[in-house]
């Protein structure tokens, strides 16, 4: 559990880290604005992957759950909605 934990910290702070110096680069006009498009697939790749996490971290209460189950709420549909995206 820790590892995917730790996964999705690495990501999130991968993925600022590339925009910040992706942005800068392209600011400066050193890096070509083409480079936008590493971001969004990081991002789209981030997201995917982290969605997944979250639903690997929920087990079988990401599958059912009532309203009042806080941040498991939608966990499940994210996973559904993800794969959908993906087909």
């Amino acid at each position: 559990m820790r590892d995917l934990v730790g996964e999705v910290h690495v990501l999130h702070r991968v993925s600022l880290a590339m925009q910040h110096r992706l942005g800068e680069g392209m600011r400066l006009g050193v890096v070509p604005d083409q480079s936008a498009a590493i971001v969004r697939l990081m991002t789209g790749v981030f997201g995917a992957r982290a969605t997944e996490i979250a639903y690997e971290l929920a087990e079988a209460d990401g599958g059912v759950w009532a309203d009042d189950d806080g941040s498991l709420v939608g966990v499940g549909t994210d996973h559904l909605m993800r794969q959908i995206g993906s087909i």
